[in-house]
């Protein structure tokens, strides 16, 4: 799946100034000088991005990016790409120090190329951001202070593009903010990505075409994002839309070889290009069907966990719902019991009464003697 790593700024923003933008930046009078080297850091960042060299990158856009702000200030439109292309480049470092769990990483190829002395090394302290020589125990700390870099960087371009309300500004408007979405992707932060991905979609829907593989990628980070947030669901139905782009995209560039195949030209630069594209989105179809079916099954799997925790909580409600018999049963025998122990009671009763019959009367027998006896001795 094409995703942001080793993406092409070129891709998203024009690579220089003109010289006309340059003209009302600086003025006529300034020398040419300037210009030229203005645009060949960016070319040269450009080119070591393409490399995966991105110190050196990072090197020429801040180089870049100092002269602009200097110059113009720090919210002009004019320093809109360098912010974006600064911004790809430490994203793409924290990614790679990421990758590596901390572990020092260096750019693989030498490059012994001095940076022009043109910028005053007063003005490199703000965006000047040298990693070469770092010790080991303080990558991670520098990989947070990229991804927050990074962030800063896409942000204050965020903040420019929304002033442009044209279709190609908007465009790169959505293209920033789904950016800004890698970056918290990227960082671990998967309820900030989702939500930058959604408002890159509701931007981009409007001004690409339904096929576009931007949309298809950002549904694709969309759906990575609700999955680590633990929304399996919308994820699917975010996989589902990313297939239904590439479709739409496969069935175009079939058209497109269909229309040039009748033509003389049919093995022409378009139509190669074309047809690698076609194989490259069938692949991309495969990978994506093949986690749309892990989506499903764990989504299936949760179900039956549900499903066996319902059960098992049920069935321990019925055996509760049954304890008031037993209960009830052993009221009865209590019940039975009660009632044995009365009639028993009763019985010992009616026994010592018969014993104690005897002395009643003969008490009574005694006490009438005595009256006898005393009318006598009258």
């Amino acid at each position: 799946m094409s995703d942001s790593k080793g993406k092409n700024p070129e891709d998203s923003v024009n690579e220089s100034l003109t010289q006309e933008e340059f003209n009302e930046l600086y003025g006529e009078d300034d020398n040419e000088e300037v210009f030229v080297d203005i645009n060949d850091l960016i070319e040269s960042g450009t080119k070591f991005f393409a490399l995966q060299q991105y110190d050196m990158a990072i090197d020429r856009y801040s180089n870049a990016l100092n002269i602009l702000v200097n110059q113009y200030g720090e919210f002009s439109p004019n320093c809109a790409q360098v912010y974006y292309l600064y911004g790809q480049t430490l994203l793409q470092k924290a990614i790679r120090q990421s990758d590596v769990f901390g572990e020092k990483m260096g750019e693989n190829v030498q490059v012994q190329e001095k940076s022009n002395d043109i910028i005053p090394k007063k003005s490199m302290n703000r965006f000047s951001f040298q990693g070469d020589e770092e010790d080991e125990e303080e990558n991670e700390e520098q990989e947070e202070d990229l991804f927050e870099s990074a962030w800063q960087m896409l942000d204050l371009c965020r903040i420019i593009y929304e002033k442009d309300t044209t279709v190609e500004g908007q465009k790169k408007l959505g293209d920033v903010i789904k950016t800004l979405g890698d970056v918290h992707l990227e960082d671990g932060n998967y309820l900030e990505a989702a939500k930058y991905y959604e408002d890159g979609l509701e931007i981009l829907e409007k001004v690409l075409e339904p096929d576009n593989r931007t949309l298809a990628e950002t549904h694709y980070k969309l759906a990575l994002a609700l999955e680590c947030n633990e929304e399996g669901e919308k994820a699917v139905t975010h996989i589902k839309k990313a297939i239904l782009v590439f479709k739409k995209k496969l069935e175009s560039l079939e058209k497109m070889n269909s229309d040039n195949g009748k033509g003389k030209k049919a093995a022409d630069t378009e139509t190669i290009n074309a047809q690698e594209e076609i194989e490259g989105i069938k692949e991309l179809l495969v990978d994506m069907k093949k986690k749309l079916a892990e989506l499903k099954g764990s989504l299936k799997k949760n179900l039956d966990v549900k499903q066996m925790l319902s059960n098992s909580f049920k069935q321990s409600t019925n055996v509760n719902t049954s304890q008031p018999t037993q209960i009830n049963d052993l009221s009865s025998l209590i019940k039975k019991r009660k009632v044995d122990d009365t009639k028993e009671n009763k019985e010992k009763s009616d026994d010592k009464k018969e014993v104690k019959e005897p002395e009643v009367k003969k008490v009574k027998v005694n006490e009438e003697s005595k009256e006898e006896k005393g009318k006598e001795a009258l």
